[in-house]
Parts: structure tokens; sequence; C-alpha cells
């Protein structure tokens, strides 16, 4: 009788002492209920929209004429400053890194050229045509700390630029001596420099201030065999320019 309840009591011992793996412990643990099933961060967070208008200051590094040895070179050439307009997208990755693609037009502007032709007419010959370029860029900027809702910030960007001369021609005085060969677009490699300041304006939206330096490339109009044409080359744009960015999931 005694061994009876001495191997009772040791069964019963036993069935309590704990075991280095249960089989509940195969399975995942079950979720808490205070854990949300979906992600909380806002849909479209980090993303943004942006719309600009500039206005530039044109730098005109060369201009010849093709097929025209009997002109002198250019003694002053020039393009008139122009307004664009801008639109793009972009993607804040963290607080000082940001990056975007934008498009924009700059509209017609008058260039200029002064030579000469003395078997032509005394005097001074302007050669004239109406400039415009569209330009794409992929930007990237460093945000610079944020004071007072200002950011100011430095930038880079790559892209390529459309440029077009329509309307060419050569006068002496208020005679016209002809249209230069047709209208032309040409598509160059470009490159731009920035800096400026977003300002916090609230409603998810930073009004953006900034000046840029925009190397355009080259323009004329169009070559061909034994006719004028114009040669422009090393176009610049010196640019100030004011945006909105349209920041989502704030």
């Amino acid at each position: 009788m005694r061994k009876a309840s001495f191997l009772a009591a040791a069964l019963l011992g036993a069935a309590f002492v704990p075991h280095p793996l249960q089989a509940a412990d195969l399975l995942p643990a079950a979720p808490s209920l205070d854990t949300p099933l979906l992600d909380e961060t806002p849909l479209g967070v980090g993303w943004y929209l942006r719309g600009d208008v500039g206005v530039g200051s044109t730098h005109l590094g060369r201009a010849s004429l093709r097929n025209a040895p009997t002109f002198t070179p250019y003694e002053s050439r020039k393009i008139d400053s122009a307004f664009s307009l801008g639109a793009g997208a972009g993607y804040q990755f963290n607080s000082w890194f940001r990056a975007d693609v934008t498009a924009e037009h700059r509209f017609d502007a008058r260039m200029r050229g002064y030579n000469r032709n003395p078997g032509l007419a005394a005097g001074l010959i302007e050669s004239r045509a109406e400039f415009s370029a569209t330009t794409v860029l992929a930007n990237a900027y460093l945000d610079l700390g944020t004071w007072y809702r200002m950011t100011p910030y430095v930038g880079a960007g790559l892209g390529f630029s459309a440029k077009s001369l329509r309307s060419a021609e050569m006068r002496s005085g208020a005679t016209s001596l002809g249209i230069l060969q047709g209208s032309h677009t040409r598509t160059d490699f470009a490159w731009a420099l920035m800096a400026g300041v977003g300002v916090e304006m609230g409603h998810n939206t930073v009004l953006d201030l900034n000046y840029r330096y925009l190397h355009l490339g080259a323009a004329g109009t169009k070559p061909g065999s034994g006719v004028v044409s114009a040669d422009l080359g090393r176009i610049a744009s010196h640019e100030f320019r004011a945006g909105l960015r349209w920041h989502f999931g704030h």
C-alpha cells in the first residue's frame, strides 16, 4: 500500500514539473489586440508636387553666321529677359535630402546680334530671332535645417533643353535684308545650380524662393549648304524663381 501511494505521488509531481519544450512553443504568439492591423503611416507621405514661375536674364557666350564670309564678327549680342513656367514632382527622403523632376517652358525672348558687311550696307546690320526653350531636369537638394519655419537649401540639376529660334531675319535699319535659314530646334545637355529658401505656409504648403544658374547649351537656325544661318553657343540664364510645393501626408 505504501509503495502504491509513493508511486502515485511521484507520477503526480512529475506532471507539474515544467518541460523544456511544449507543443505550444512551436506555434507563433497570438497577435495583441492593441496592435493595429493596418499601417498608420499616411498614404503618400514624402511625395510632393511643385509649380514655379521665374524670370531670367540670359547670357549669350557666342554668336556667329555660317556661310557668310563677308560679314564681320558680331560686335554685340544679347537675348532679352523672359518668363518661364514649370511644374514637377518629388520625394522628401528625410529632413535634409529631397529630389524631384521638373519640366518648364521659357517663353519667347528677342535675340539680337550686330555686325557689319561693307558690301551690302553701311553701318550695323542687325540679326534678330525669337528664342524659346523647354527644359527637363532631375534635381537633388540638401536642406540645411529649419529656423522660424524657414529652410535654406542648395541644389543641382541635370537634364536636357530643347531650344528654338524662329522668325530669324537680318535688317539694316528699317530695311529687311532677308530671312535667315528656317526655324530650327536643337536639343542639348543642360545643367543647373541653385540656392534658395523654403517657407512653411501651413496646410502642407511650402513657398519656395530661389536663385538658379541654368546652362542651356547651344541654339541656331536651320543649317544648310550655301545658305546663311545663325549659330548661338554657351547660352546661360541667371534666374529668380518663386513657387509652391504641396506635400502629401504630413
